[in-house]
């Protein structure tokens, strides 16, 4: 019981890392202009609507190798539930992409898809840390 559910919080922490590290990157490509803080509502708002599409396609990139890391490393953590753990943790973070985007307003195509591929992307992670450890133990 206690492998899955750690399964699940270590790769949620992998995911977030590779989140935070995509969106450092974005933000060293893209700075906010002086005075601009996530803080400021408008200001930030109107910065995110003047981003070129680049921008975005970076995060995206984020959210998805994220994902697919987070799930990987869960199932190997947890060592069993493969597909269980992928779901939970492409579920969760789906959430928490409906929460940002919820809060900070982005592109329809980014939303989209932003919402879309989270759970994919972990079950797919999922599933090849599951295929690994049964090809080591065969």
């Amino acid at each position: 019981m206690l492998r899955p559910l750690g399964g699940v919080v270590v790769g949620l922490l992998v995911a977030f890392i590779i989140f935070i590290g995509f969106q450092t990157l974005n933000l060293a490509i893209f700075p906010l202009p002086d005075g601009v803080t996530p803080n400021d509502h408008d200001a930030f708002e109107a910065f995110i609507s003047k981003l070129p599409i680049t921008a975005f396609i970076i995060v995206l990139a984020g959210y998805m190798v994220g994902s697919l890391a987070g799930g990987y490393t869960g199932a190997k953590f947890a060592q069993t539930k493969w597909k269980t753990i992928g779901l939970v943790i492409g579920v969760i973070l789906t959430i928490g992409g409906a929460m940002n985007v919820l809060s900070i307003p982005h592109p329809t195509w980014f939303v989209v898809l932003n919402l879309v591929l989270f759970v994919p992307m972990a079950w797919l992670g999922a599933m090849l840390a599951g295929r690994s450890h049964s090809a080591a133990s065969a």
